[in-house]
């Protein structure tokens, strides 16, 4: 698990970027949708308006800042980036800590701090806001990355998408332009379908604004800052002194 696995699973959320692979699910019907001004608008488009504003991210200082929120619990993600090789995350988590099996309702929210520099192939670590800093091996940061799976279903689900587009909507004063993708996932005719939203407030510039996706479980939410002097330097590391003997 190296650096920039762990960058493009972070910036995935951040970024929301479509998995579209359910296209190859049996079953998919994608839908065209009009927005208030007539405005037409298809997969393709929606798909080259997201992937050319993630491009931008690569050549431009930023700093992003997410929101997860599930169950009434809230993770949130710090990160900055200065082109070409600098970035610093700061991640407040939680674990869920069930010690009473047969109560399960009963369990323990405990916070977690993780921060992370990397500038080019050094890399910077700590486990807490008032812990030492520490220089680690890139081979060693799935040892503490704690990982996360998803389940699989036996039955091929019926997906239907939605697309939308919501002109001159104002996100924190700028004028941006509002990108949905709606996903509808059914298991079975007669159950209920779940619902996907993914949401880009694009600016005039072609970058993002804000983005959100959410499900029936989770709201993630990122909201975007530019033209900001973002600096970033390695952190302090106190050596150890070696005893003569």
């Amino acid at each position: 698990y190296n650096k920039k696995n762990m960058r493009k699973s972070i910036l995935k959320k951040q970024k929301l970027l479509f998995d579209f692979a359910v296209g190859v699910i049996l079953g998919v019907t994608f839908l065209v949708s009009v927005s208030a001004q007539n405005r037409v608008i298809t997969k393709e488009e929606v798909e080259t308006i997201e992937k050319n504003a993630a491009e931008k991210l690569e050549n431009i200082s930023y700093i992003s800042f997410t929101s997860e929120k599930f169950n009434g619990n809230e993770k949130k993600t710090i990160y900055e980036f200065v082109p070409p090789d600098r970035e610093h995350f700061i991640i407040n988590d939680y674990i869920i800590s069930i010690t009473d099996i047969q109560n399960p309702q009963k369990a323990t929210i405990i916070p977690t701090y993780d921060e992370w520099i990397y500038i080019g192939e050094k890399i910077y670590y700590r486990n807490g806001a008032n812990k030492k800093w520490q220089e680690i091996a890139p081979d060693s940061i799935g040892k503490i990355i704690r990982g996360s799976g998803y389940g699989t279903v036996s039955s091929k689900p019926t997906v239907t998408t939605e697309y939308k587009l919501t002109p001159k909507q104002s996100v924190r004063g700028q004028e941006t332009d509002l990108y949905e993708a709606i996903i509808r996932t059914k298991y079975s005719p007669s159950s209920e379908p779940s619902v996907e939203i993914y949401q880009y407030w694009i600016n005039k510039n072609g970058l993002f604004v804000k983005t959100q996706h959410s499900d029936d479980y989770q709201v993630t939410t990122v909201d975007y800052l530019y033209s900001l002097n973002v600096e970033m330097e390695a952190p302090f590391i106190q050596k150890r002194k070696i005893k003569s003997k």
